[in-house]
């Protein structure tokens, strides 16, 4: 088996990582959707910031969906099926550097808002709110988040030179 299979199933098991964390962040933040919404009525601030949560937590979400698809698409075809479109060279060439400018556009969008300040990973300026831990405990599971989609980022990197040379 090649080395790219391996890789490939490996990069399906971090987005499967990546989209279980998305998954809790999200249910947590949906705790406070009721409320929010409520006062997005009255503030456009918090409409904004209502609007932003949700997309940016959608962007996370939607990247490791496709990276996971990809992933196990690129693991279980056969590069040598002459007869299938879907294992086209040009699609397993270009699969990888499409993943890479996906995923950096999700952890880039995710970043700017909810860690514009510092290191870029830390949710630091967002600080925990009491008697809100479920908001807190999303605020959290965004940083792994963060660093899941940029793993996910470098592991298509490395899935494009394995492509390339023919690994």
């Amino acid at each position: 088996m090649p080395i790219a299979t391996y890789l490939h199933s490996a990069q399906a098991l971090l987005a499967a990582w990546g989209g279980f964390q998305s998954a809790i962040a999200i249910t947590r933040l949906q705790t406070y959707e009721s409320a929010s919404e409520k006062l997005a009525e009255w503030s456009s601030e918090a409409a904004r910031q209502l609007h932003k949560t949700r997309t940016t937590q959608a962007s996370g979400a939607l990247g490791f969906l496709f990276s996971f698809a990809a992933s196990v698409f690129l693991a279980t075809s056969d590069p040598t099926d002459r007869n299938s479109v879907l294992a086209s060279p040009f699609l397993r060439y270009n699969a990888a550097p499409t993943m890479v400018i996906a995923l950096l556009l999700a952890r880039t969008h995710m970043r700017n808002y909810w860690a514009p300040r510092g290191d870029g990973k830390k949710v630091g300026w967002k600080p925990p709110i009491k008697m809100m831990e479920d908001y807190n405990e999303a605020q959290r599971r965004t940083e792994n988040i963060m660093v899941i989609l940029e793993a996910c980022a470098y592991s298509w990197m490395v899935a494009a030179v394995i492509v390339f040379f023919g690994w």
